[in-house]
């Protein structure tokens, strides 16, 4: 005689939303996958779970009072956060160094990246540093394991400075931008912007070393690339405007002193200097003229109406004729500072809303005091739709 098992999926659609309350958020979409009968369970309860009802930009951080493992995710356009408990190595200690597609790419304390999906806990592993042309491992005379990184100077081919690996990200990582969904495999492409003269780098998903791509004729020696995003409707890394134009924003940082900031023994070692904190003293925008080859600086109306989203994530211009709740014309800002991460790595980060009228950053209201966030690792923009 068989034996009988249940079918599960003849579970009341009440009963099954009892059990699907009570599940971790990554759970909560496996089980959303099984089946019709669950995914409509899922559906109703992820609305509850996962307050975004749209696309717009969401603040990703480390929530003042959490676990190391917990991530926050705070959604402006709903006015509302939720949490996730995220696989090791523990969110706190990670540095987010781009975004994009729903993930993030992050950097260990061996300075090897990975590719978060921090809504369903999928991690892929990229090549690590090692897999960079001008980074090689060694261990120092205590034993310890070590990292040198080369520079491009043809006059000294063998200079090398020597990091820990927790402080070699800080100082080699400019930004990641991520073509598509690692869904795609193969077809996904991570871009790599490398100190210290912005460097380009590039590996598809199941590579096991970075590709280096030669300075182009073009790109001034010691200037290097700064930014880039990816456009899929042509394949190029562009920063491209919805309408169609080629726009380049320029952050200009300022420094300050301040008597304020305190470091704890535990993690004097990884802050240069703990008064002195950087911040966005002017940001400009330009628009490409492809035609004579030249950047043209425009006032923040060439934004027609959207909010521009800036930080470690890849650039975002979202239309406020759509999402009434962001601010025309403005760019909303997360830390992208290098010199900031890296001289006083738990600093002041800025985060606000920058005015181009009056050239001051605004604040985003009530979300720090509601939802604080620790400044490690440097708060991110991601999208979060549960679609």
């Amino acid at each position: 005689m068989e034996a009988a098992y249940p079918d599960w999926s003849a579970l009341p659609e009440d009963l099954m939303a009892l059990v699907l309350r009570v599940l971790d958020i990554p759970d909560l979409f496996r089980a959303g996958a099984v089946c019709t009968s669950w995914y409509a369970a899922f559906s109703a309860v992820s609305r509850v779970r996962i307050p975004v009802t749209d696309a717009s930009p969401c603040l990703l951080y480390s929530c003042a009072g959490d676990s190391a493992d917990t991530a926050t995710f705070y959604s402006p356009s709903a006015g509302a956060a939720f949490k996730v408990r995220l696989p090791a190595p523990a969110f706190r200690s990670r540095y987010v160094v781009g975004s994009g597609h729903r993930w993030v790419v992050t950097a260990d304390e061996e300075s090897n990246l990975q590719l978060l999906n921090p809504l369903t806990t999928a991690q892929l592993d990229l090549p690590p540093v090692t897999g960079l042309h001008h980074v090689e491992s060694f261990t120092d005379e205590q034993g310890r394991s070590m990292y040198n990184l080369y520079g491009d100077d043809p006059w000294l081919p063998d200079f090398a400075m020597p990091f820990t690996p927790k402080n070699l990200r800080l100082f080699l990582y400019h930004r990641a931008y991520v073509s598509c969904s690692p869904s795609a495999r193969a077809a996904c492409v991570v871009l790599l912007l490398c100190r210290q003269n912005g460097e380009l780098n590039f590996a598809r998903l199941g590579d096991d070393r970075w590709t280096h791509v030669a300075e182009s004729e073009f790109v001034r020696q010691g200037s290097g690339y700064r930014g880039a995003a990816y456009n899929d409707k042509d394949d190029r890394s562009v920063v491209l405007a919805p309408w169609g134009d080629m726009l380049q924003v320029w952050r200009h940082v300022g420094v300050r002193w301040s008597e304020n900031l305190q470091v704890s023994a535990e993690i004097a070692d990884e802050v240069i200097c703990p008064t002195q904190e950087s911040y966005t003293d002017d940001i400009e925008l330009y628009k490409v003229d492809v035609h004579d080859q030249k950047l043209v600086k425009v006032g923040s109306s060439e934004l027609r109406e959207h909010a521009l989203f800036l930080g470690f994530s890849s650039p975002m211009l979202l239309s406020t004729k759509d999402f009434a709740m962001f601010k025309p014309n403005c760019a909303y800002l997360t830390e992208d500072s290098w010199e900031n991460i890296c001289i006083n790595k738990y600093g002041c980060d800025e985060a606000g809303i920058w005015n181009f009228e009056t050239e001051t950053l605004e604040s985003f209201g009530t979300v720090q005091s509601a939802h604080p966030w620790l400044n490690w690792p440097p708060p991110v923009w991601i999208t979060a739709n549960r679609s």
